[in-house]
């Protein structure tokens, strides 16, 4: 009897170590997180956080984080009527405004690295001379100034992207996406937000795969 009490005793504690183990080595297969309408500015030329979520692994697995978000981008150019040496010439203005996105898992770059998730470039060229029109009542000709043409174009859009690392280790890990804000304003800009990007309402998914195929490099 005192021999088949302690074989069940025995058993037991291997059920909970086991029981124990299998806690211990868990993962949480799949995280997410999200953020409201939130706008994130101009950064510095520098990456800033958005978005963060930490995922779990029992054993080493790959990870594939699908980050989507809103995206807003706004250019403005003008030119004018220009002379050089007193002659008519052309003169140009350009802006440029981009969004830079990047996922780190534990501080590495996953694959691809930095992707453009919005960009516009706007360049606008224009021969122009001075407006000149007959005085309907001596038929004279006269001169109304500097002609000038000017665009702003602004797009908000939904875009998406999805980031791999093969090979992650177990325990748990620290997922990133960042992004960088480049903005390079028209010379005529008459204001700060005039050229612009925006990072807006954004989603995050990170979940364990098997990479069938590692075309990228390790």
């Amino acid at each position: 009897m005192k021999r088949m009490t302690f074989l069940v005793v025995l058993a037991c504690v291997a059920v909970v170590a086991l029981s124990s183990l299998a806690m211990a080595t868990e993962s949480t297969k799949c995280a997410a997180a999200w953020s409201g309408t939130q706008v994130v500015p101009a950064t510095a030329d520098s990456w800033a956080t958005v978005l963060s979520a930490s995922l779990k692994t029992g054993a080493p697995k790959d990870v594939a984080v699908l980050f989507t978000a809103e995206s807003l981008v706004a250019t403005y150019v003008k030119v004018h009527a220009k002379k050089v040496s007193g002659a008519l010439a052309v003169d140009t203005d350009s802006s440029e405004a981009a969004l830079l996105v990047r996922c780190l898992v534990d501080g590495v770059e996953a694959y691809p690295g930095p992707i453009t998730f919005d960009s516009r470039l706007m360049k606008l060229s224009a021969f122009l001379g001075e407006a000149i029109y007959t005085d309907p009542g001596t038929g004279e000709l006269l001169s109304a100034g500097d002609q000038w043409i000017s665009i702003y174009e602004r797009t908000r859009a939904a875009h998406a992207f999805s980031f791999c690392l093969g090979n992650l280790g177990s325990g748990e890990h620290l997922i990133e996406i960042q992004c960088q804000i480049v903005v390079t304003p028209s010379h005529e800009e008459v204001a700060p937000e005039v050229t612009e990007a925006y990072l807006g309402a954004r989603m995050m998914v990170c979940d364990e795969v098997n990479l069938k195929s590692r075309v990228y490099p390790q």
